[in-house]
């Protein structure tokens, strides 16, 4: 049995599988997300607890942001269909929502992802996956380059930095983010309703201040389009009327990332025709796929399709709704 080992092996002392994934995983000189995975940080920076992902390989490695956290040492792959993972699992199986409440879940055995792509959501066995703390994570707007904008459409790393955020591991939330060019994005256009989320005791309040935040978004969007029967642009909730019914997404503007949809709608269609057999950054969150948006109405759309998806007939139920 040694003499085996020793020969598969090189003659090196076993590793542990974990490291052997991170060790092995490909290293493109290119990386879609950053250019390299030089970053000392996140690799030096030790997590209390431990990070996994399962990856159903949907995705290209090099565009990957759960296969860049493997390549820096920040989480360990875990095998489909192998031990039970008793920490909390990010999936959109889950029936709870992540909360303050799974704190202590964490502190004691971590929390994974599933890595899989959003286009391919239905092939993935979720029964495989072994966890009797599965969560969903509350309504939040992806930051990643493919899915900047959308609700609902994170990542494995903006999954993994939601949910340690709203269990209160806000450095460790940070840190993984910290290897992408875009993580300050997520923070930029999240960090005030995951500060609410963090602050709820109980997954009751938490999923109260979703409803809320939803309830005044639906609200912005009658407000904006009542202006438009009217033709009134001076009535919008936030005053700038010039720029927001022109341009709903004109707040994100200030992400790099962001390409809007105002004089630059060709960039964008053809960023999604190229990302539509690749998408890569595709933790799935609980979300359907992705739509393209269309040139009228389209964030009022949004929030109707995010409402819709939860099965609710109005924002304002959410909040009697377990997720």
């Amino acid at each position: 049995m040694r003499g085996k080992q020793k020969d598969k092996h090189g003659g090196r002392k076993k590793e542990p599988h974990w490291k052997r994934g991170a060790r092995d995983a490909p290293r493109e000189e290119n990386d879609v997300d950053d250019g390299d995975d030089s970053d000392q940080s996140s690799q030096t920076f030790k997590f209390p607890f431990p990070v996994a992902m399962w990856d159903f390989h949907h995705c290209d490695p090099r565009r990957c942001s759960g296969a860049k956290l493997a390549r820096l040492g920040v989480l360990k792959n875990l095998r489909i269909g192998g031990p039970k993972f008793h920490g909390i699992v990010v999936s959109p199986a889950a029936e709870r929502v992540v909360s303050p409440e799974d704190r202590d879940t964490v502190a004691r055995a971590g929390v994974a992802v599933v890595e899989a792509s959003w286009k391919r959501i239905e092939e993935v066995p979720f029964e495989r996956i072994k966890s009797m703390n599965e969560r969903l994570l509350p309504y939040l707007l992806a930051a990643n380059p493919v899915n900047y904008g959308r609700p609902l459409k994170l990542n494995c790393a903006e999954a993994l930095a939601a949910a340690m955020y709203i269990t209160g591991y806000k450095v460790e939330a940070r840190k993984v983010l910290e290897p992408f060019t875009w993580g300050d994005g997520f923070w930029e256009i999240n960090e005030e309703l995951l500060e609410a989320y963090a602050a709820a005791p109980t997954s009751a309040a938490l999923l109260a201040v979703q409803s809320e935040h939803l309830a005044s978004l639906e609200a912005e969007r009658d407000a904006r389009r009542s202006a438009k029967e009217r033709g009134d642009q001076g009535d919008t909730p936030h005053g700038d009327s010039d720029v927001e019914d022109s341009d709903p997404d004109a707040g994100l503007e200030r992400n790099e990332n962001h390409v809007g949809r105002i004089g630059k709608r060709k960039a964008w269609q053809e960023a999604e025709e190229s990302d539509e057999e690749e998408e890569s950054d595709d933790e799935p969150e609980g979300s359907e796929d992705g739509e393209e948006r269309s040139d009228g109405d389209e964030d009022g759309d949004e929030i109707s399709r995010v409402v819709e998806h939860l099965g609710l007939q109005k924002a304002s139920e959410i909040g009697n709704v377990q997720r």
